[in-house]
């Protein structure tokens, strides 16, 4: 994520090298839509909560990953347009809940930004296509009801 914020400063201005990023983050989170993240609660055998702990979501790695790309990026609709695009394929592999809102307020985050800064009607209606995508392959999906997020406790 760093490398492609630092690519998308104004002294560097390398959308491309972003773009790169964008990808790896985006193959990283759908290897992670499979995987069961630390429980928070750990329970003994007689089921009596014995730790509770902080523990990485796939919500807080989605906001590491994101944030501040949608922030340095929203100026240069290829990358917001590219970033909108990984979250429509991240969301073809969204199987709980979690991750559809996860995906979802990202995408809404990326393209309401990428909106404001295009001036070009061509950009934004290619940001609106992407986000259209993103809400379809969501809405397509289903995902079980909140409380059978991977992370819950055993």
């Amino acid at each position: 994520m760093e490398v492609a914020v630092r690519a998308l400063s104004p002294g560097t201005n390398d959308p491309f090298t972003a773009i790169v990023v964008i990808d790896r983050l985006r193959g990283c989170l759908t290897r992670l839509t499979d995987r069961r993240l630390p429980a928070g609660v750990l329970r003994d055998d007689g089921g009596q909560v014995r730790v509770v702990r902080e523990v990485t979501t796939y919500t807080g790695l989605a906001d590491a990953a994101f944030h501040q790309i949608r922030q340095a990026g929203a100026s240069h609709p290829a990358v917001v347009i590219h970033l909108t695009e990984a979250l429509a394929r991240l969301a073809e592999h969204a199987r709980v809940a979690e991750h559809h809102e996860a995906l979802a307020r990202h995408a809404r985050m990326v393209a309401e930004a990428g909106l404001r800064a295009a001036a070009e009607p061509g950009d934004q209606r290619d940001i609106q296509r992407s986000l259209a995508r993103v809400e379809q392959t969501l809405s397509r999906g289903k995902a079980p009801e909140p409380s059978v997020i991977l992370h819950a406790g055993p």
